[in-house]
């Protein structure tokens, strides 16, 4: 996370702070060195650092290690790295392979199409585990904005709902995170509001 971090701010502080975007890319390329001499690193967990590292800095070596090691990574199992690096990948200005982000875009569909039938299994409409609950408001956001559909925005609308106090306990949910789950939700709103615009734009 600090390395993909640090390269998406080495990429959107480039056009506002060109020194400052260089310190923090420089401190990604630092760290995905020492990541890549960690055995228990797990493939989906570089993708997210690999694909905001090409992003930011376009170099080559970042997205052949995607490209070398996509069937491990699809299969992967870190959800909120798998669907970072999902997000960034499809949605960057540069050369991707194209094969590769149909699968991914596929991913997310199936994804938000499982979210959508889930949701109305519930008495609040919604997947009611905290870090589910987090990954499907931005899988739905994300696929939204690429095929704008009432029941995914029904959905999303829902999920809002559910954090804004529609909920068994009728609290404030956004008012009740730690710090944690607080630092989540804007890197998630980050991924909801700033990447679906690079998307539309391709």
């Amino acid at each position: 996370c600090f390395t993909a971090t640090m390269a998406k701010y080495g990429y959107l502080y480039q056009q506002i702070d060109k020194e400052y975007a260089t310190v923090c890319l420089k401190a990604a390329a630092k760290a995905w060195k020492y990541l890549e001499t960690q055995p228990d690193v797990k493939p989906e967990q570089m993708l997210y650092s690999a694909a905001e590292l090409y992003r930011a800095s376009s170099d080559w070596q970042y997205h052949a290690y995607i490209t070398k090691n996509q069937e491990a990574i699809l299969r992967g199992n870190d959800t909120f790295s798998l669907l970072m690096g999902e997000i960034t990948y499809v949605s960057t200005r540069r050369k991707v392979d194209k094969d590769l982000c149909g699968k991914m875009m596929t991913s997310l569909m199936e994804k938000a199409e499982m979210i959508a039938t889930q949701s109305r299994q519930s008495d609040y409409l919604v997947e009611e585990k905290q870090d589910e609950f987090m990954d499907n408001m931005t899988v739905m956001s994300v696929v939204d904005y690429i095929i704008t559909n009432h029941e995914y925005y029904t959905v999303i609308e829902n999920h809002i709902h559910y954090l804004l106090g529609r909920n068994p306990k009728g609290v404030r949910a956004v008012e009740t995170m730690d710090i944690l789950d607080s630092a989540r939700m804007l890197l998630y709103i980050s991924s909801i509001t700033a990447e679906k615009e690079l998307i539309l734009s391709e």
